[in-house]
């Protein structure tokens, strides 16, 4: 089951797992995907000059994750430097 353009749900071992296009299978699938690959955190001015709001006093952060294999660009998000990373793909296996 393709969660996005490039991760999958396949089973392994009788596990779902997320797994990368390249075929690196990075966590289960009930687990926060963010949380077990590559993380890059940057300035948000990084996106584009006008978007630099840390000159208001915020303090927001431009994040990008990573296959650790392939280091393909998995999916990116915006959030306050402090805070936890979002969990905004959480999948809800079938009840038996």
């Amino acid at each position: 089951m393709r969660m996005t353009g490039y991760l999958s749900i396949v089973e392994e071992d009788g596990q779902d797992m997320i797994q990368c296009r390249c075929g690196y299978s990075i966590c289960g699938a009930e687990q926060n995907f963010k949380e077990h690959v590559l993380l890059i955190e940057s300035p948000l001015a990084k996106v584009g000059p006008l978007s630099d709001v840390s000159r208001n006093g915020s303090s927001f952060v431009f994040r990008e994750f990573c296959c650790p294999e392939c280091a393909t660009l998995l999916t990116t998000e915006v959030a306050m430097r402090d805070e936890p990373v979002l969990h905004d793909i959480q999948l809800q296996t079938p009840k038996s």
